[in-house]
């Protein structure tokens, strides 16, 4: 069945087309699409649509987007803003390490894969292993002063906020007992 040279058929496709779009807006937050269907011209914009989603998502980061034009005749679409995932701490194997020795750390948590480095109090370590089954990676502790810092997971996307799971002590060497000075017997 046709009507006005445009048939049943395509207009479901176009209909599609639009809710498919209008979708994708949704989940983007932002997004530009220009279609041109025989001559007549269909244009959704909704820049601005969901401002919020970015600033509610606080472990996201917003990567820059890219825009490809096409001739006049052809569609015209800005790709949408997509969050880029930060990686995050949910645990790790030692709470405490002894500062004058390296220790094999394990760092369970999410978005691990793009991980190429860890901080530990701004002394950074490489990444030695990524173990995607168990959702860790592992490192070699550096040596470093005692104290508490925070460990934090370096990637191209970002680096992990600090939270209270991510603390790690290095430890003052262990006392062997031994005093220095005079000792005085009884």
């Amino acid at each position: 069945m046709k009507r006005q040279g445009v048939t049943v058929a395509a207009g479901m496709a176009v209909l599609a087309l639009v809710i498919g779009v209008l979708f994708a807006a949704h989940l983007s937050g932002r997004t530009r699409v220009a279609k041109s269907v025989q001559n007549s011209a269909v244009t959704l914009d909704t820049t601005g649509f969901n401002e919020p989603l970015a600033s509610a998502v606080p472990s996201t980061t917003l990567v820059p987007s890219t825009t490809t034009s096409t001739s006049a005749n052809k569609a015209t679409a800005a790709t949408p803003i997509m969050p880029a995932m930060l990686p995050a701490i949910s645990s790790m194997n030692l709470q405490s390490v002894q500062s004058t020795v390296s220790s094999a750390l394990w760092i369970y948590g999410s978005d691990l894969a793009p991980v190429t480095a860890v901080s530990f109090g701004g002394v950074q370590v490489p990444v030695l292993h990524y173990f995607p089954a168990q959702g860790a990676i592992e490192v070699e502790t550096p040596v470093r002063s005692a104290g508490t810092f925070d460990v934090v997971l370096i990637s191209s996307g970002g680096s992990s906020i600090p939270s209270a799971v991510d603390l790690l002590t290095f430890e003052p060497p262990a006392s062997n007992g031994a005093t220095t000075g005079p000792v005085a017997l009884p």
